[in-house]
């Protein structure tokens, strides 16, 4: 493992931009910058081995108009993994939650992020899994073509009927395969983006000293009990107006909504070799998984209201606690199992 500090962005930018600075600090054409520079969404842009070298590309992303910010890999390794949500209750101390590993309550007092991840819409293929298949399908068919086009020429020069016959065999033959590896690749690629379709909320808060990591997830526990109707998955506003007045110490991270995350060059390194060289463990993270990551790292826990000052002769007595949220109350916690995610189609084949 290899101890990077990593310089992700942290959009929205500044309203002025210096291009052509971003230019030559990325080191990219001008086309290119712009679409990295316009990516709503924070990334990784820069994996540096010291720390001094780290804050050197943030004050001349600064410079240029862009907000960025150091983070060490070590924290990024650190993170907790998903705890799926699987029931929710509201409480008079705070929100009840049961996990797969048994129930929890986040008290009111306590200083909650949340991580909204809301991909596209499944009937909007991206342009790369649409240009995937199309390369796939070009390649497979000039395969077939120089292939089979050199037997049936074989038994044309030969004069042989047979031979003749024999091709057109293996022709359709190779034809019937190639639209089988064709079926193969349509479904791995449908597989691979299926956990895209899902939308969920990350909710990042401190439990006993430790970093805890509640997801609820599209398809599963119903957001009811705390007076959230509809589907909120898909407009984020409705959760945020119930649990907002609850906690005095609360932020929304919504930089995820509508975004199709993606891979991309740092350095010498892809994504994926980038993230194997941190922690192995950390290779085949999910894009939405590292997404939600980069974005609590970028944005942290909010902080309490000010601390009241000392009691002393004649000061005002301390303010009552707040009360729960309207729509928020206590009910029972029924232990059911999760619900089955939703199947989808990210690309509107039918089979």
């Amino acid at each position: 493992m290899v101890r990077f500090h990593l310089v992700v962005s942290h959009p929205p930018h500044a309203d002025e931009i210096d291009y052509a600075a971003c230019t030559k600090a990325f080191g990219l054409t001008a086309a290119d910058t712009k679409l990295k520079v316009n990516f709503p969404a924070p990334e990784i842009w820069f994996a540096e081995e010291s720390a001094e070298a780290a804050a050197g590309r943030c004050h001349d992303l600064a410079a240029a108009g862009l907000q960025a910010k150091t983070v060490d890999s070590d924290a990024l390794r650190a993170l907790p993994p998903h705890e799926v949500v699987t029931e929710v209750a509201g409480s008079e101390q705070g929100l009840a939650l049961l996990l797969g590993n048994g129930p929890l309550e986040i008290p009111f007092d306590t200083p909650l992020a949340m991580v909204s991840v809301k991909p596209p819409e499944a009937s909007a293929p991206s342009t790369t899994a649409v240009y995937e298949r199309m390369k796939a399908r070009r390649q497979l068919r000039r395969a077939a073509s120089r292939a089979f086009g050199a037997r049936l020429m074989g038994g044309f020069l030969a004069g042989n009927l047979g031979a003749r016959a024999m091709g057109f065999a293996a022709r359709a033959g190779a034809m019937s395969e190639m639209n089988a590896i064709m079926g193969r690749l349509e479904r791995r690629l449908r597989q691979r983006t299926q956990e895209d379709r899902l939308a969920f909320f990350d909710l990042w808060f401190e439990r006993d000293g430790a970093l805890r990591r509640a997801t609820l997830c599209e398809g599963g526990a119903s957001l009811e009990p705390w007076g959230v109707a509809g589907n909120p998955y898909k407009d984020s506003n409705a959760l945020y107006e119930a649990l907002r007045p609850a906690f005095p110490a609360f932020h929304l991270d919504f930089r995820l909504e509508d975004v199709r995350y993606r891979k991309t060059m740092i350095g010498e390194y892809g994504l994926p070799v980038l993230l194997n060289k941190i922690d192995p463990a950390l290779k085949d993270l999910h894009l939405d998984d590292l997404a939600s990551r980069l974005a609590f790292l970028t944005s942290g826990l909010p902080e309490s209201d000010a601390a009241a000052p000392a009691e002393s002769a004649g000061a005002p007595p301390p303010a009552p606690p707040k009360p729960p949220a309207p729509g928020i109350q206590p009910a029972p916690l029924p232990v059911r199992p999760p619900a089955k995610p939703k199947k989808q189609d990210p690309f509107g084949f039918k089979f």
